[in-house]
């Protein structure tokens, strides 16, 4: 997995999203919150973490350069607080029990294998970077980012649970992002 190259800033190019604001308002923003956040600038860098596999991400204010959030995402299970609200989560402070792993992912890029010159059954360009998120509520998001034709895709599925944690529903989405001109 470590052939997956996020390495770099990326720009939400906002025409492709699909399903996005049905998923902004499944998180309980308003139709109209929704639409605008859709649309917004959204700005992300990634940078190789120091552990194998880990990646640090920071996230952008809608000025783009300002930055807003700095995560790491390390393989295997850890937890995240927050403070002021989350978008998933709801208002208030807490904790986020996360799991990240690299996992199959068809959809990603297929290149061939470089070592033996062949085409494998699952190149190592065919992996996606997947973290589940959670907390002790009624929602759970499973968030998969691989490359696509020289894009990163971020598939997001909302998971809502019934208090027996049955599984009601799962509205998915799509963004794509674009890494920008200068590599950075």
């Amino acid at each position: 997995a470590h052939a997956i190259d996020f390495g770099g800033t990326w720009s939400r190019d906002a025409s492709r999203n699909v399903g996005l604001v049905e998923a902004l308002e499944a998180r309980d923003s308003t139709a109209a919150e929704a639409a605008e956040a859709a649309s917004a600038l959204y700005v992300q860098r990634w940078a190789r973490g120091a552990e194998q596999g880990a990646w640090i991400l920071t996230t952008f204010e809608a000025d783009g350069t300002t930055p807003r959030r700095e995560l790491e995402y390390r393989l295997g299970e850890w937890e995240e607080g927050f403070q002021g609200g989350s978008k998933l989560f709801g208002a208030g402070s807490d904790f986020l029990l996360r799991r990240t792993a690299h996992i199959a992912t068809p959809r990603a890029d297929a290149e061939g294998d470089t070592q033996s010159g062949k085409e494998a059954l699952l190149s190592a360009a065919r992996v996606g970077h997947a973290t589940w998120s959670s907390r002790v509520n009624d929602r759970a998001e499973i968030t998969l980012r691989y490359l696509r034709g020289g894009d990163m895709v971020v598939e997001r599925t909302l998971v809502v649970l019934s208090p027996s944690n049955e599984v009601l529903r799962c509205v998915v989405s799509e963004e794509v992002f674009v890494r920008a001109a200068d590599g950075s």
